[in-house]
């Protein structure tokens, strides 16, 4: 990761400020700019979301150090797994129910709301927004899907040995108890934006502890369901090829796309109104071009980088040709068997 994040860093430092100009720009980016200036190195050392959260480098890359972190315990939760299985779950368990209780208690304990409202407040002023270092950005707070990650890989590990398949009801029906998760955790917020809705403290903090990990648990159940189910239709769209270019290039857009829109929104030069069409326009724009930009990092800096880390991490080794008396793979053939040793 940090090749690629070190040079958009280092662009936003630097060049970014200097690629527009407008009435807001020097408030908008020109703050973002000497924001990284400033703190680029706690972006480096993936603290960022804790030191000097109020002045991120990048406020979209809080994820980047809560990945980070997330990693460095499930290296360790793997380690216990595999020297003692039973209490290595039993860590992970634990660690999955504790992610789950911090949001509750923050939210009950600070009166906080049940999710992030994107309201202008928060849009013009997201690095110093309560909610976003109280909570949205902290890794502490953001933990379960992942933990619920971890089991899901080790149960699909498992269920793989075991050569296990689905029949077509159970399939269909685990599908559609998965649809409905990932329904409840988008469309229950839908609540909480609305003004006239008293607020509850255990309410709002049921939904902030639990809505992650139900969508996690919706992901989850689709593609067990697809990968050893009926249930073709989803298999056929994720593993559809296309989705492979793409899928080296979405680290990039993901670093790159805020620029543009924080470029769009420092150039205004008077009020606008949006339509729906604007804001498809729009959209579409944003993905082009963050996905263009992503193919040149990929190019220039995130191909040439993984090579380099590939041939002094793993140097490739070539075993000399192994000797052997056996009839050859044609020979084989030719007698009316195949043995391929691959």
């Amino acid at each position: 990761l940090t090749p690629v994040y070190a040079y958009v860093i280092f662009y936003y430092a630097t060049v970014f400020n200097y690629t527009g100009t407008g009435p807001l720009w020097k408030i908008i980016a020109g703050q973002d700019s000497q924001d990284c200036k400033d703190n680029w190195w706690t972006n480096i050392l993936y603290i960022s979301n804790y030191v000097h959260a109020d002045h991120m480098c990048m406020t979209h890359s809080w994820y980047l150090p809560c990945d980070f972190h997330y990693f460095i315990i499930a290296i360790g939760v793997c380690l216990l797994i595999k020297k003692e299985k039973k209490f290595g779950l039993g860590a992970l368990l634990l660690l999955t129910i504790t992610s789950i209780l911090i949001p509750f208690i923050l939210t009950v304990v600070y009166s906080r709301p049940a999710l992030l409202h994107f309201y202008p407040e928060f849009l013009t002023g997201p690095k110093t927004h309560p909610d976003f270092l109280l909570t949205y950005s902290k890794s502490h707070t953001r933990a379960t899907p992942y933990f619920i990650g971890m089991f899901a890989g080790y149960a699909y590990y498992k269920v793989q040995e075991a050569n296990t398949h689905v029949c077509r009801i159970k399939s269909h029906l685990l599908i559609l108890v998965s649809v409905f998760f990932i329904l409840i955790s988008i469309v229950g917020g839908a609540v909480f934006y609305n003004p006239y809705h008293p607020y509850n403290s255990i309410e709002s903090a049921t939904y902030a502890a639990l809505h992650r990990p139900a969508f996690a648990l919706g992901s989850t159940g689709i593609i067990y369901a697809s990968s050893y189910g009926h249930a073709s239709f989803i298999r056929n769209i994720l593993t559809w090829q296309p989705w492979i270019p793409l899928s080296k290039l979405v680290y990039g857009a993901y670093l790159m796309h805020m620029q543009f829109q924080l470029r769009a929104a420092a150039k205004f030069m008077s009020p606008r109104q949006f339509s729906y069409f604007d804001l498809i326009s729009l959209s579409l724009s944003d993905m082009v071009l963050s996905f263009a930009a992503a193919l040149g990092l990929y190019l220039i800096v995130e191909a040439p980088f993984r090579k380099l880390f590939r041939e002094m991490l793993m140097p490739n080794k070539v075993s000399p040709p192994r000797q052997t008396t056996e009839p050859t793979m044609r020979e084989n053939v030719a007698n009316g068997t195949c043995d391929s040793r691959l």
